[in-house]
């Protein structure tokens, strides 16, 4: 069947603004569709958006740029691919023979808006967003300032015990991002910008980090007792810096509280202890968490 030509008035499409989201079928032909860049972003990530509020045009493209549209069958070919998908995921396992015909008998019998429909919402989903330069630029910052974030909380220098000044951290991260040869070897961590969670990343960034500079990522579980006068103070203030695990309120109405502490906050935590309670308190390391406790997500 002959290509579409796409007849509405092109000028309407503003691709500065907008952008793609491309999508290769199982015979290797290539599709695209038109989507407002950060709504996709937000889908993608998971977040509650329907896709009317991503998609720009509900139209199928073989070339955005010459304004070719995809065929009926391309578009019966891709929606076929999305049901076939999805029922076996749903199934947990492969589709017999009688339900791939039954499949492509539902999906033959699809006027063209709905398989329009379809198409356009199977390639945003299982399609690949192509983010505009600005768009990937601010993805990425955001990602390095979680990481950076992370690291003043946690980070800490194995020789003082003591934590890192934030700028230090950033541009030791900024030049890991943007390549850094480190002896013979160039070290270039490449991360995917539509990611929510930094925890997979975190080891290759910490790699990379101690051949730059010394840095142990540690957690303190610590008990911190406090006098009647404080303890509600001191005890926000806790809550604030970490998390409290347990505490225990004496009829004299002073307070023993057990918390975690991430280890580059720990030393901050103590002095706004101290200048709250005027020094009348006590604080004790119980035990420290591991690296890879933290990675695991074991402690926030």
């Amino acid at each position: 069947m002959a290509e579409r030509g796409f007849r509405r008035d092109r000028k309407k499409l503003d691709l500065g603004k907008y952008t793609l989201v491309t999508y290769k079928d199982t015979r290797g032909e290539r599709f695209e569709i038109i989507v407002d860049p950060w709504a996709a972003v937000r889908y993608k990530r998971g977040e509650k958006i329907s896709p009317d509020e991503v998609i720009v045009i509900e139209e199928v493209f073989k070339d955005v740029q010459k304004g070719i549209l995809a065929s009926i069958q391309d578009l019966r070919q891709i929606v076929f691919e999305g049901a076939l998908s999805k029922f076996q995921e749903k199934k947990g396992r492969g589709a017999t023979k009688k339900e791939v015909e039954q499949i492509r008998k539902q999906v033959e019998e699809l006027e063209e808006d709905e398989l329009k429909k379809y198409a356009t919402r199977w390639i945003l989903e299982g399609g690949e967003l192509k983010l505009p330069d600005e768009v990937r630029d601010k993805l990425l910052e955001e990602k390095i300032n979680k990481i950076v974030n992370f690291l003043a909380k946690f980070a800490i220098n194995p020789a003082t015990n003591a934590p890192y000044p934030r700028s230090k951290i950033s541009e030791a991260i900024k030049k890991i991002f943007a390549g850094i040869k480190l002896g013979d070897k160039k070290v270039h961590i490449v991360v995917d910008p539509l990611a929510k969670d930094i925890r997979p990343i975190l080891p290759k960034v910490l790699d990379a980090l101690k051949m730059i500079m010394p840095i142990r990522i540690e957690a303190i579980e610590c008990r911190i007792w406090v006098p009647p006068a404080y303890s509600g103070k001191v005890y926000s203030l806790i809550a604030h810096y970490g998390n409290i695990l347990k505490a225990d309120w004496l009829d004299d109405g002073s307070v023993n509280i057990i918390a975690e502490v991430p280890a580059g906050l720990f030393l901050q935590l103590s002095n706004e202890i101290r200048k709250a309670t005027k020094g009348s308190y006590r604080i004790e390391i119980i035990a420290r968490r591991t690296e890879e406790e933290i990675l695991r997500g074991k402690v926030s």
